[in-house]
């Protein structure tokens, strides 16, 4: 009777995509999704890509989110895009990882995958990607981007002036 409880558990799935590819993060790790704009200035901010290993993203980011941990303490938001909604899974349909991938350290932060609809989604250890190191900053943050391009049309209007 136990094992018939525990099939029918329910786990509540945040997922979003970046490049095609879908990742999700378990919503008990959550406190808050957001977006940049509504994010305290005390929280620092890190891309998905530069805590997880991931080829060099082309455009990504156009529609970036912000999750915040559970834990207020972790004064650390993770940069998502393209996020999809809570998904209700039943926790028997979660599959641990093959042990192929997680003997690769690149892999240490996916957790589990799912299939739904046919498609894939590696679940991430949110808790573990806030500690995971941090790759080289490759793209500014999004902030940081308005402002730049604010400035370059500023100085592109001076030059035809000059």
């Amino acid at each position: 009777m136990t094992t018939a409880m525990n099939s029918e558990r329910i786990s509540k799935i945040l997922v979003f995509q970046i490049q095609d590819i879908l990742f999700g993060i378990d919503g008990r790790q959550i406190r808050r999704v957001c977006s940049i704009q509504d994010v305290p200035e005390e929280v620092e901010l890190y891309y998905f890509h530069e805590k997880v290993a991931f080829r060099k993203l082309m455009g990504a980011y156009r529609h970036p989110s912000v999750i915040l941990p559970i834990e207020k303490a972790l004064k650390v938001g993770i940069i998502v895009e393209q996020v999809a909604d809570y998904f209700s899974i039943q926790q028997s349909r979660i599959m641990d990882l093959p042990k192929l991938f997680k003997s690769i350290e690149a892999m240490s932060l996916y957790k589990n995958v799912v299939s739904v609809d046919g498609k894939l989604i590696f679940i991430i250890d949110f808790e573990a990607l806030i500690a995971a190191e941090t790759s080289v900053r490759d793209m500014p943050l999004p902030d940081r981007i308005n402002t730049l391009t604010e400035l370059e049309l500023k100085s592109r209007d001076t030059e035809k002036y000059l």
